[in-house]
């Protein structure tokens, strides 16, 4: 080998040390910077005819095990599915009060039960028939605040997917964005370590929001799928649209807005990550609390009416004959009764007493029994 060649091969060495050093320290600075992904510098042999002529350094890139990476994402996407759950039924633990404390649905009907006993043995007492009244209306409170505590977790579980699939659709445009200069700097042999850890923070947001699987190309782009939907990167407009709505008690599944990709409806498909999860607070649990809640308002009601005296009513004053969506938000002490409390012993029946622990009777055999409470 000439001397030419000799300190030509011996520069481009200590040029390939320089480029490495220079990627170890840029690791070392780096160690703690969210979303960085340590770099390696690919160096191979350059020789022509087994003559060796130094070395030839490749871009920079990321040192990664996609595999872990995909297992990362799939288990972020259930950490923020799971706290969208556990932050949307926090308000219903709070309305719903603790057990044990009185303040709860069966602790305040256990305070009623135990004033009506009181009255029993002595259904004149105008006093304790105040009382009673009183320990009532507390028990209707309570349903109003649970009901409502409902419909609010419902309407916040749909605003937020409003809000989630805007944040989402930031991200997906973003990642088409980052992904065209990716295939660009590849094609010209550039490093694309940075515009993929750049790519990745976007990622991680869709994930999140939906649960998406990532699919990696040849040339240096991705395929997002979610549930089985593929989620366009590239959309000048959404891709996930969902209307803003307000959503009463009663507001049918029927009714509720659609999530969208393309005009075909994918609210089913969308399972995974926050998206999912307020889904599924929305369309399932959430209504299923509702139902449950009016079903057990309803059937309290119905079994003191049956008894001979309609304690709890609309505020029409009439007691539902079936569970109504939204009852429980509005069940109150009769008006009738709430004006003339002795109702509370004329309207057990001529007994007396013993007609005001018939009432009571019937009232833990109807609801309670059954194991609604």
């Amino acid at each position: 080998m000439s001397l030419t060649g000799t300190l030509g091969a011996a520069a481009s060495g200590l040029d390939s040390i320089a480029k490495q050093l220079a990627v170890v320290s840029q690791n070392v600075a780096n160690a703690s910077t969210p979303g960085y992904t340590r770099e390696v510098l690919p160096v191979q042999d350059a020789g022509v005819s087994g003559v060796a002529l130094g070395v030839r350094t490749g871009p920079a890139s990321r040192s990664l095990d996609l595999a872990l990476q995909s297992r990362l994402l799939e288990s972020s996407a259930g950490v923020a599915a799971g706290k969208a759950h556990a932050d949307a039924l926090a308000g219903l633990d709070a309305a719903s009060g603790k057990p044990g404390s009185g303040y709860d649905l069966p602790g305040l009907l256990g305070t009623l039960r135990d004033g009506l006993s009181t009255l029993a043995n002595d259904p004149a007492n105008g006093t304790q028939q105040r009382q009673v009244v009183a320990q009532a209306d507390g028990l209707a409170r309570g349903f109003n605040a649970l009901g409502t505590a409902v419909s609010v977790a419902r309407q916040s579980a749909q605003d937020g997917i409003v809000a989630d699939a805007d944040a989402a659709n930031a991200a997906l445009r973003s990642i088409g964005t980052l992904s065209d200069q990716i295939i660009a700097a590849q094609a010209r042999g550039d490093s694309i370590a940075g515009l993929e850890d750049a790519r990745d923070a976007q990622v991680q947001v869709v994930a999140d929001l939906t649960g998406a699987r990532f699919l990696r190309q040849s040339n240096g782009d991705l395929l997002a799928v979610a549930g089985g939907v593929l989620l366009p990167l590239r959309a000048s407009s959404g891709p996930l649209v969902i209307s803003a709505a307000t959503l009463a008690p009663n507001t049918p599944l029927s009714a509720v807005p659609l999530v969208t990709v393309g005009g075909a409806d994918v609210t089913g498909a969308l399972t995974g990550g926050r998206i999912g999860a307020s889904l599924a607070l929305r369309d399932q649990v959430l209504p299923a609390l509702q139902s449950g809640l009016d079903g057990f308002a309803q059937g309290l009601a119905s079994s003191f009416k049956a008894a001979g005296l309609a304690l709890f009513t609309d505020p029409g004053g009439a007691v539902p004959a079936a569970p109504s969506a939204g009852f429980a938000q509005t069940v109150q002490v009769s008006a009738a009764v709430r004006a003339v409390p002795s109702m509370l012993r004329d309207g057990a029946g001529p007994a007396g007493a013993a007609g005001v622990t018939a009432l009571l009777d019937a009232v833990l055999d109807g609801p309670l029994r059954g194991g609604a409470g």
